[in-house]
């Protein structure tokens, strides 16, 4: 029994591509740079949200440093500003998806010489952008991540048009920073592949399935879900464990890891009482991500809080923590070992139930933010004026107005509306962010638990 738990904790830790990866310290500020993809931001959210709940005593401020719309020219540009200025540790990096130049690809496109050097010359400025974003990084002194970009799905039967050859234009990004990253001892995630190869197996029998959205693009809470997987995987060094053995004849603690057990004398032999403290909370689970379970298994492998009580006499146990009936076992199943981490009805989960909303709304109003910084350096990049917020708006407005019957304008409306309403109000949201970041390191403090086990026979 032991060995094999030693053997899976030796399995929570190892490296990718023979790169070390990340064990945050405390305090440590991460950055994640990439398009809209990035600003949406769900996956570095869960990421955020498994950091908060595995690591509660290692404070973390995550930034995110997405604009819709963005290409790694536009990353240079800004990356004094907008990314340096947050003084990050590490940068965890991703873009291709508009590098590619997908109208290069349309399906009416007569694809001549011209085009031909357009899409080649599109990767390579990629390239060799990819490469001065990571060198000024590192000469900044902030540790790159690399991430392999996110696919285009070109095989979905579906009724959006299809830009037959984005997806394997991306692939070549993907696999030159696989390659670059390897050759310059660099930490890397592959979104790429593992999409590809989830889009891949389900369309066998699905070919409607896609694991990105509708328009080819955007994944939705599922792909969301399993990027914020592998990130989980592939990143981080350790994984917490939380394990306790007791034994019931002996009235011992046999083997306790990442907790603390404290026995309580018990008179009555069909009743076990103890305390226990983990160092970790369990990561729960929301409904909207229910369904991105199917291809990823990562968050429940590595979402472990076991009690496993062996010298129990044959029956069923009801266990009770902190009073709350959490549910009836055999002595077998307990002997075993019960995985309270996936038992939503503990004080516990719910306690990482709070914490996981905290990180939900502390990216809610990153995305204020970030609406605000996509408007700044994408559709304001032309504005010659005083550094006024009205004259910018007034400014928006005007261009606005020109592009009114454009498929786009329902979106460009509505961005400048929301510049509008949070341009003035940013150093307010950022307070506000970091006072949503203090709560969630104060809500993710593990406690102290009582825990009740009775034998069947015994109960009213």
């Amino acid at each position: 029994m032991y060995k094999s738990i030693t053997c899976i904790l030796l399995l929570l830790s190892c490296t990718v591509f023979g790169q070390q990866k990340i064990s945050f310290k405390a305090n440590d500020r991460v950055v994640f740079i990439g398009n809209s993809i990035t600003q949406d931001g769900r996956y570095h959210m869960l990421f955020q949200s498994y950091c908060a709940t595995k690591f509660p005593t290692v404070p973390v401020t995550f930034y995110s440093a997405g604009i819709s719309g963005d290409v790694t020219g536009g990353m240079l540009k800004r990356h004094k500003e907008d990314i340096l200025s947050r003084q990050p540790d590490y940068a965890f990096l991703m873009s291709g998806m508009n590098d590619v130049m997908g109208n290069l690809y349309a399906p009416k496109i007569k694809v001549d010489q011209t085009i031909k050097d357009k899409r080649e010359r599109a990767i390579l400025n990629y390239k060799k952008n990819i490469k001065k974003l990571i060198q000024l990084l590192q000469k900044s002194k902030v540790t790159p991540i690399l991430i392999a970009p996110t696919i285009y799905d070109q095989t979905a039967t579906i009724a959006t048009v299809n830009n037959v050859g984005v997806n394997d234009a991306l692939e070549e990004c993907a696999e030159f920073i696989l390659e670059y990253a390897e050759d310059n001892k660099i930490l890397v995630v592959d979104f790429f592949h593992l999409l590809n190869e989830i889009n891949t197996t389900q369309q066998q029998t699905n070919p409607s399935f896609t694991i990105v959205g509708k328009d080819r693009v955007h994944p939705g809470n599922s792909g969301h879900y399993v990027m914020a997987s592998e990130l989980v995987k592939n990143a981080l060094e350790n994984h917490p464990y939380v394990y306790s053995k007791i034994s019931n004849s002996e009235n011992v603690v046999v083997f306790e890891n990442d907790c603390k057990v404290e026995l309580i004398q018990e008179e009555n032999i069909n009743q076990l009482s103890f305390y226990r403290q983990s160092n970790a909370l369990p990561f729960p689970m929301l409904p909207q991500y229910k369904e991105g379970e199917k291809f990823s298994k990562v968050f429940q492998t590595f979402n472990n809080d076991i009690i496993a009580v062996e010298g129990l006499q044959q029956g069923k146990y009801l266990l009770e923590i902190d009073g709350i009936e959490v549910g009836q076992f055999s002595e077998q199943e307990l002997q075993n070992g019960i995985n309270l981490a996936h038992l939503p009805n503990t004080p516990q989960y719910q306690q990482g139930e709070k914490v996981l909303q905290l990180c939900l709304e502390y990216h809610q109003l990153q995305a204020k933010i970030r609406t605000v910084a996509l408007v700044e350096y994408r559709m304001l990049k032309d504005y010659k004026g005083e550094d006024d917020i009205e004259a910018k708006i007034a400014f928006l407005q005007k261009n606005l107005k020109k592009q009114k019957g454009q498929s786009w304008y329902a979106y460009q409306k509505k961005t400048c509306d929301l510049y509008e309403k949070y341009a003035s109000k940013v150093d307010q949201i950022e307070e506000e962010i970091n006072t949503k970041r203090s709560n969630i390191y104060k809500e993710n403090l593990p406690k102290k638990h009582l825990y009740k086990l009775t034998k069947s026979s015994e109960l009213n």
